[in-house]
């Protein structure tokens, strides 16, 4: 677990942290929101804790970079499902992948679900939702030692916006209090374990990334797990988290 700040009077009260998991099995976890992972994925929890917002009407936003010398990420899938013996009243599972074509298979993913919550132990009422933007490329790389060094021609790098709150929701000062957590996996992602059988593609898209200077960034490399798997790919991706 890794917990700061970027040095500003925002944080003089709050941190911002990561918590990275990883696994060797196929469960879901038991706190929300039990994202299903496997032996070849790692998830990431971020989470804000007393951080002292611009106004009382904040909200945030993070973004997500995607680097990699194989085909780039590319398409957000949204699958519909009963799930709510996992995640109560959450029925969506998003999923960022990278596909060569329409037919081929899944080489990469970040999988998430839409929903943020504003306490560190939720109940039902603490969860409120998030979007995520279309992916779009990324001219520049990011400028990242991790990406330097296992990148160096020119890679493919694409990214999106995850967008905390929608309007009418509290706004972050109620609680001080906000975490979103994602999957980070090769090859295709685990089927989901549905209360019914019911399954339903569709496409996800709300407004473009926009160009946030600054931010707080980290890198995970599914380097070994590629390599353990036996995956001709090498992704990274990269997290920022900035205010709106």
């Amino acid at each position: 677990m890794l917990c700061g700040g970027d040095g500003s009077e925002n944080f003089n009260n709050g941190s911002f942290c990561l918590k990275f998991s990883a696994f060797d099995s196929v469960a879901k976890e038991k706190s929300w929101p039990s994202l299903l992972h496997n032996a070849n994925s790692s998830q990431v929890r971020v989470w804000l804790d007393g951080v002292t917002p611009r106004d009382n009407k904040s909200r945030f936003s993070l973004e997500l970079q995607a680097v990699g010398d194989t085909q780039p990420m590319t398409r957000v899938n949204v699958l519909l499902s009963i799930d709510d013996e996992y995640t109560p009243s959450i029925f969506k599972v998003s999923q960022w992948v990278s596909l060569v074509n329409t037919t081929s298979p899944v080489l990469s993913y970040a999988q998430w679900k839409p929903v943020t919550y504003r306490k560190a132990s939720p109940l039902f009422e603490d969860a409120t939702p998030c979007h995520h933007s279309t992916p779009v490329t990324i001219a520049q790389r990011p400028p990242s030692g991790l990406v330097l060094a296992y990148f160096k021609g020119e890679p493919h790098t694409t990214g999106l916006n995850i967008t905390f709150s929608i309007a009418g929701d509290p706004f972050y000062n109620t609680t001080n209090y906000l975490s979103w957590t994602v999957l980070i996996g090769l090859g295709s992602p685990r089927g989901l374990v549905l209360s019914s059988g019911c399954c339903h593609h569709d496409r996800g898209a709300w407004n473009p990334p926009a160009d946030h200077p600054g931010g707080l960034g980290l890198c995970v490399c599914t380097q070994k797990m590629a390599t353990a798997a036996g995956l001709p790919t090498n992704q990274l991706r990269q997290f920022k988290i900035h205010v709106l």
